[in-house]
Protein backbone atom coordinates (compact mmCIF):
# COMPACT_ATOMS: atom_id res chain seq x y z
CA UNK A 1 0.00 0.00 0.00
CA UNK A 2 3.19 2.13 -0.53
CA UNK A 3 5.07 1.66 2.37
CA UNK A 4 8.64 0.53 1.94
CA UNK A 5 9.18 -3.60 1.95
CA UNK A 6 11.30 -2.43 5.32
CA UNK A 7 8.03 -1.01 7.02
CA UNK A 8 5.95 -4.27 6.03
CA UNK A 9 5.47 -7.28 8.45
CA UNK A 10 6.08 -10.96 7.06
CA UNK A 11 3.33 -12.73 6.24
CA UNK A 12 3.54 -15.91 8.53
CA UNK A 13 6.20 -17.83 9.50
CA UNK A 14 9.27 -18.15 6.85
CA UNK A 15 11.46 -21.37 7.01
CA UNK A 16 15.15 -21.01 6.64
CA UNK A 17 16.41 -24.46 6.87
CA UNK A 18 16.14 -25.50 10.75
CA UNK A 19 14.92 -22.04 11.69
CA UNK A 20 11.96 -20.39 11.67
CA UNK A 21 11.60 -16.68 11.12
CA UNK A 22 8.92 -13.88 11.74
CA UNK A 23 9.37 -9.91 11.08
CA UNK A 24 7.94 -7.21 12.13
CA UNK A 25 8.09 -3.41 11.58
CA UNK A 26 6.51 -0.33 14.20
CA UNK A 27 6.95 3.43 14.17
CA UNK A 28 4.55 3.99 17.10
CA UNK A 29 7.02 4.63 19.74
CA UNK A 30 9.13 7.51 17.43
CA UNK A 31 11.72 6.80 14.71
CA UNK A 32 10.74 3.11 13.48
CA UNK A 33 12.45 0.08 13.77
CA UNK A 34 12.48 -3.86 12.14
CA UNK A 35 12.31 -6.80 14.43
CA UNK A 36 12.80 -10.33 13.67
CA UNK A 37 11.97 -13.25 15.77
CA UNK A 38 14.20 -16.32 15.07
CA UNK A 39 13.85 -19.68 16.29
CA UNK A 40 15.59 -22.88 16.39
CA UNK A 41 13.20 -25.79 15.42
CA UNK A 42 15.57 -28.21 16.77
CA UNK A 43 16.74 -26.73 20.12
CA UNK A 44 14.23 -24.47 21.06
CA UNK A 45 15.92 -21.39 21.36
CA UNK A 46 14.82 -18.15 19.99
CA UNK A 47 16.25 -14.78 19.59
CA UNK A 48 15.08 -11.35 18.80
CA UNK A 49 17.71 -9.10 16.94
CA UNK A 50 16.12 -5.63 15.86
CA UNK A 51 17.39 -3.12 13.83
CA UNK A 52 16.79 0.84 13.61
CA UNK A 53 15.63 2.11 9.94
CA UNK A 54 18.50 4.18 9.33
CA UNK A 55 20.42 1.16 10.17
CA UNK A 56 18.83 -0.64 7.17
CA UNK A 57 18.58 2.68 4.67
CA UNK A 58 19.42 1.44 1.30
CA UNK A 59 19.77 -2.33 2.00
CA UNK A 60 22.73 -2.17 3.39
CA UNK A 61 24.04 -4.62 5.67
CA UNK A 62 24.37 -3.81 9.48
CA UNK A 63 28.13 -3.18 10.72
CA UNK A 64 29.15 -3.72 13.15
CA UNK A 65 27.71 -7.21 13.42
CA UNK A 66 25.26 -7.33 16.81
CA UNK A 67 24.87 -9.84 19.25
CA UNK A 68 21.62 -10.63 21.14
CA UNK A 69 20.63 -13.27 23.92
CA UNK A 70 19.20 -16.41 23.51
CA UNK A 71 16.37 -17.59 24.86
CA UNK A 72 15.45 -21.21 25.79
CA UNK A 73 11.34 -21.80 25.41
Amino acid sequence: TGAPASHSDTTGTKACGTFSVTAGWSGQFGPGFTTLAVHSNTNGQIAWPAYTDAELLGGKVVSPDKSWSVTQL
